[in-house]
């Protein structure tokens, strides 16, 4: 496995249950009762200071089944215990089929026909109001197989003040 960051190297291992988390019960409700990371506390830590700096956004890459997602989540439900707010945006399978399928749980009901990019928008402005109360991470799971629409907007919140990114390839 391979770790792309602005901070040192992390490698993970664990599970994914490819569910969308509530901000206030983290992991997602309907996964696997959360396992200990054993054998990669230092990865873990270093994932966690990475994160609480807000260096940039970090991608765990390599082999299907290592346990990306579950270092990710591992580290960002230790900062929702003290306070972080979080999301996921999950790529592959349907959802990815359709523009902004993964993230259609960030994007508010809007009436009329609004354009791809009035869609984006407003999902982007309301991450933002949340991102003003608590530091928001998102995970962006198998962020290759999001897309074009859901790549967009991850993009953008990578470069949104007081939100981490946290994706697995």
């Amino acid at each position: 496995m391979a770790v792309r960051s602005a901070a040192a190297p992390v490698t993970p291992e664990g599970s994914k249950s490819g569910r969308r988390p509530a901000a206030s019960t983290w992991p997602a409700a309907g996964s696997v009762a959360p396992r200990p990371t054993i054998g990669r506390e230092q990865l873990l830590s270093d994932l966690v200071r990475h994160l609480e700096r807000q260096d940039g956004p970090i991608l765990l890459s390599g082999p299907a089944g290592i346990g990306k997602t579950h270092l990710a989540r591992a580290s960002i439900g230790r900062l929702v215990d003290i306070g972080a707010d979080a999301e996921e945006i999950i790529g592959g399978g349907a959802p990815s089929a359709v523009p902004l399928g993964p993230a259609a749980h960030l994007v508010p009901a809007i009436a009329g026909d609004v354009p791809l990019a009035g869609l984006i928008a407003a999902a982007l402005d309301g991450l933002r109001r949340r991102a003003v109360e608590r530091r928001l991470i998102v995970l962006a799971d198998d962020i290759d197989l999001l897309d074009a629409a859901s790549a967009t907007l991850v993009g953008h919140l990578a470069r949104m003040e007081r939100v981490a990114i946290v994706a697995t390839s």
